[in-house]
């Protein structure tokens, strides 16, 4: 496997990077009367705000949301830092996340299951685990040298911020505060919250830099519909599993067909008093 950054400025394109005609996105055309929703987390009504996360959840899967408490100057930060370590030579990139011999710290180039692809996605990716911290950070690259200190502030105020945005969704949906907080929530909330799919079309001419904070399930978590919004007159339309296997079809694999086998539901369900 070879990183882009290793070959990208020197005008070749290597033809596994060629996607067919069928497979691009194509011309996107995103109607005008439709806007990325957008949540202030300011606002003093609180029931408002979770009235906008929910709708927001439920017709698009996604929003954007302003006045956050994290700070433009520690998000600024995280990002220079971040385009400082993917500038960075490639064999220094591949020491500095070979630190943890569990191999927790990932350096690679479009996805985990590349040697199996016919065409590979224009990007390298860094990923690592952030909590505990405490016992995570010692796996980080140490360069560029304020990676783990800019990261590791960056990472806190991003979980709390999760924790946050999670209770909105569960008291929008009747659930105890902390339910979703090792849980998915499209399949928790039994498809009332959607789940978008992420998309980027590559732009040929100028580098993207992203910096992505994903909270998960711990790997035996067993997800499933919850059961105070599962009734005859709406049925489970998920089965639960153990998320570690969901992560072994979707992001090992990348095989559609065994993730609709591990979470689709039988198509009839009979429920008792007991259960």
């Amino acid at each position: 496997m070879e990183l882009i950054s290793s070959w990208c400025y020197d005008g070749s394109l290597p033809e596994s990077y060629v996607m067919p005609p069928e497979k691009r996105p194509g011309d996107l055309v995103v109607p005008s009367e439709k806007s990325i929703p957008v949540i202030d987390l300011q606002c003093h009504d609180r029931n408002e705000t979770i009235r906008q996360i929910l709708k927001a959840g439920e017709e698009y899967g996604f929003f954007q949301i302003i006045n956050h408490g994290v700070s433009k100057d520690l998000i600024d930060e995280t990002m220079n830092v971040a385009e400082e370590f993917h500038a960075m030579p490639g064999l220094d990139k591949e020491r500095e996340c070979s630190k943890d011999p569990n191999g927790s710290c990932k350096l690679y180039t479009s996805s985990y299951v590349y040697p199996r692809e016919d065409f590979h996605l224009w990007r390298d990716a860094l990923t690592h685990p952030c909590r505990p911290l405490d016992e995570d950070i010692q796996f980080w690259p140490e360069k560029p040298t304020r990676y783990r200190q800019v990261v590791g502030a960056y990472s806190v105020e991003l979980w709390k911020l999760s924790c946050r945005i999670l209770e909105f969704i569960c008291q929008g949906l009747g659930l105890s505060p902390d339910y979703l907080s090792n849980d998915l929530s499209q399949i928790i909330s039994n498809g009332k919250l959607v789940g978008a799919e992420h998309r980027v079309v590559t732009n040929s001419r100028d580098a993207r830099t992203t910096v992505s904070f994903f909270v998960y399930p711990c790997d035996e978590s067993l997800v499933g519909p919850a059961q105070e919004l599962v009734d005859t007159k709406n049925p489970a339309i998920y089965k639960a599993f153990k998320f570690t296997d969901f992560v072994a079809a979707f992001v090992l694999k990348r095989d559609d067909e065994a993730v609709n086998k591990l979470i689709s539901a039988p198509r009839t369900l009979s429920y008792s008093s007991s259960n």
